[in-house]
């Protein structure tokens, strides 16, 4: 105290759990409310089209977000036990629903076989400048850690040391699961807007699998979710 004047000083190492408390609830309810929206314009589709219900379906706070540079971050809650949804990462015909078929691996190094069937997901076909995607396409990944219920973490693009990566966290809240998707080595913009809209657009369709309802369209998603990215994510 210096007279009248009180000299206040922040301790921010002591605000920091508060804060990853309230970002895991700020997620949570995010997610539910997403949902939530999203049943509602079901029940009424001829509001889909309504500019407002347009903007409304995609929120800052429903999208990914880089954590520094290169390395995006995911969050979802998933409305199934971890069991359910540990199974539709591991088991390659369950995988094939929402992300890619081939084969699995379950030991750290092990080499797999995602195959790609991107009209199958949706029965929407690849607009023209997606059109090798109209085709199955095929890449090995390797992986790097695996811990059943827990965490997964593969290579992205091929098994090389120096390839991208991508690690999942699952997290059981009840019923649901929580799944923390974060992408690393990411080079530039570019793949940085092609690989959000790439993961996000999957993860809708793995979200109306585990709601057992019909995935939305893959394609159709996938175009407003890169416009949503190329607004928010930073030059």
């Amino acid at each position: 105290m210096q007279g009248r004047a009180h000299v206040c000083r922040l301790e921010p190492v002591a605000l920091a759990s508060a804060n990853e408390w309230l970002r895991h609830y700020e997620s949570f309810w995010n997610n539910l409310l997403d949902a939530l929206e999203l049943e509602l314009r079901r029940d009424s589709p001829a509001n889909e089209d309504l500019p407002f219900f347009k903007e409304q379906a995609m929120t800052k706070t429903s999208l990914g977000t880089l954590i520094e540079p290169g390395t995006l971050r995911m969050e979802r809650t998933l409305p199934a036990p971890i069991e359910r949804v540990w199974a539709y990462f591991v088991e390659p015909d369950k995988r094939a629903a929402w992300l890619a078929g081939g084969t699995m691996a379950h030991e750290i190094g092990g080499v797999f076989e995602l195959r790609f069937d991107h009209t199958r997901l949706s029965g929407e076909v690849a607009p023209d400048r997606f059109s090798a995607c109209r085709s199955p396409i095929s890449q090995t990944s390797r992986v790097i850690q695996i811990e059943p219920l827990k965490r997964l973490t593969i290579s992205w693009g091929s098994e090389s040391p120096n390839a991208s990566e991508v690690s999942f966290e699952f997290t059981p809240e009840g019923d649901s699961t929580r799944l923390v998707l974060t992408y690393r080595r990411l080079p530039d913009r570019k793949e940085t807007l092609s690989v959000a809209s790439g993961w996000h657009a999957h993860l809708d369709v793995l979200d109306d699998v585990l709601h057992q309802r019909k995935p939305r369209g893959f394609w159709t998603r996938h175009a407003e979710l890169e416009k949503a990215y190329e607004a928010q994510l930073p030059a």
